[in-house]
């Protein structure tokens, strides 16, 4: 058997032992989840699907405005277009569908392959350092729930900050994109950083509409943002996870369930999954018609 269909395997069987070790783990609790379900609502759930879209939809500026700083002056909608279709390849067994798809659609319009996969590349930078950025401050909001020492959400903070400086980010950039040689002014980082912040607020509201009885407090939207996107993180690191699936839903339940319970923190899991797959699958159909008769 080859190294990639070994690599294919082990990703179908992490997912297979996720599931089953969360099965495994909410024994008996299935009632909670299924009451937990109904509390939350269908009327919650799509306006937690509509503030996800809002969400993607300013991850698709970033990453437009990334290619942009290549050099290449595609329309920002056809850019925006390019980058959600190909992201439905996340949820492809293997790591770089994503990436190809993305390449293949933009040499449509003279963007070298190597500088989109550049950009794919240097977007993920930008999403996990925001996404440690996220959960270092949701940390910090939940110091009285996680019992975890300031310390580690304000390093969290800090390492964050110094990863989104334009000499950090410039330099990768222009590594991954071999001679292309990109401009990350300042103005231009602390605009993606500002729109990656909005995103994650935006997950995080997300959230909290999918659990039951969670005040609209800034501390629970904090909480719940940071839970999110330590999640998220997570999920990219542990790359056998297609889409993070698994990894991503571990992180979620076990913050959730110190403030929520076990079952209304699962419930809120399995929605979360459902609303931002359909999310994905929305705005990809949406660039997929935007973009066909190019």
């Amino acid at each position: 058997m080859t190294t990639s269909r070994w690599w294919d395997v082990a990703r179908v069987a992490f997912v297979v032992l996720a599931v089953g070790f969360g099965w495994w783990w909410l024994r008996g609790r299935w009632p909670e989840v299924v009451d937990s379900l109904a509390a939350v609502g269908v009327g919650r759930t799509l306006l937690a699907l509509v503030v996800v879209v809002l969400g993607l939809l300013l991850t698709g500026v970033v990453w437009a405005d990334l290619l942009a700083a290549y050099g290449f002056a595609v329309p920002r909608p056809t850019s925006m277009s390019v980058f959600f279709v190909g992201q439905i390849g996340k949820y492809i067994p293997g790591s770089v569908w994503s990436f190809g798809a993305q390449a293949r659609m933009a040499t449509r319009y003279d963007v070298p392959a190597r500088t989109t996969v550049a950009t794919g590349l240097v977007f993920l930078w930008w999403s996990v350092v925001t996404a440690v950025l996220a959960a270092g401050a949701g940390l910090l909001a939940g110091l009285d729930v996680y019992g975890l020492p300031s310390w580690l959400g304000a390093a969290a903070i800090a390492l964050a900050l110094v990863a989104l400086t334009p000499p950090v980010t410039t330099r990768l950039a222009g590594w991954l994109a071999g001679t292309a040689r990109p401009a990350h002014p300042v103005p231009l980082a602390a605009r993606l950083t500002a729109l990656m912040c909005i995103s994650w607020l935006l997950y995080g509201a997300a959230l909290a509409l999918l659990v039951p009885d969670v005040t609209a407090s800034a501390a629970d939207l904090l909480r719940a943002t940071g839970a999110f996107a330590l999640a998220y993180a997570v999920g990219v690191v542990v790359v056998i996870a297609p889409a993070g699936l698994g990894a991503r839903e571990v992180v979620l339940v076990a913050l959730l369930a110190t403030v929520v319970g076990a079952g209304p923190a699962a419930a809120a899991a399995l929605l979360s999954r459902l609303v931002h797959t359909g999310g994905d699958f929305l705005l990809a159909l949406a660039g997929w018609l935007r973009t066909r008769g190019d």
